[in-house]
């Protein structure tokens, strides 16, 4: 079964999914049916699972950017690992979770700033309403070839391991 979020207005609560949080919180509004589909899967199905969707179709905008939000809303204390290809293009993802926590006033609003301006890194981040004492930050990122020694990730999110070079590479690939 699906998560959800009670948020409460004055005396009104509402109940919202992962779906509703991405679109309505976040702002991503040309998401549809199909995407509300893929965020049930997500956040329903087993800790180990693999999406293949086609380019174009806002899969990074929900597995590598909301879906860690989503997480750490219930969670504060997640550790989150996103991995590509190239470390510049896991860093603006975790570019585009910044902005959303620093910016997004419906985000503000409901969950009040998360992260400080000045405390936030290129590389990673740390929510302050965190209560255990890790050494990982909230969200961390890596590109392939980026060394991780004695790192212990609650989630790993890999979006777009492979790219031109590697497909069209042997010695990359090896």
């Amino acid at each position: 079964m699906p998560r959800t979020l009670k948020l409460t207005s004055g005396d009104v609560t509402k109940e919202i999914d992962f779906f509703n949080f991405t679109k309505i919180l976040l702002g991503y509004t040309k998401l549809t049916d199909v995407h509300k589909e893929w965020c049930k899967e997500v956040d329903t199905t087993h800790s180990r699972k693999l999406f293949l969707k086609p380019r174009g179709t806002y899969k990074s905008t929900i597995y590598t950017v909301a879906y860690p939000m989503w997480k750490l809303v219930h969670n504060p204390n997640e550790r989150i690992l996103i991995a590509n290809a190239t470390s510049d293009n896991a860093e603006a993802f975790l570019r585009e979770i910044t902005t959303q926590l620093l910016r997004n006033e419906r985000f503000i609003d409901v969950f009040g700033k998360l992260i400080d301006a000045n405390t936030s890194k290129v590389s990673s981040v740390t929510v302050k309403n965190r209560t255990s004492f890790n050494k990982e930050p909230s969200v961390s990122t890596v590109g392939v070839l980026g060394n991780l020694v004695s790192a212990h990730y609650s989630t790993i999110i890999c979006d777009d391991l492979c790219n031109d070079k590697d497909r069209e590479s042997d010695s990359i690939r090896e």
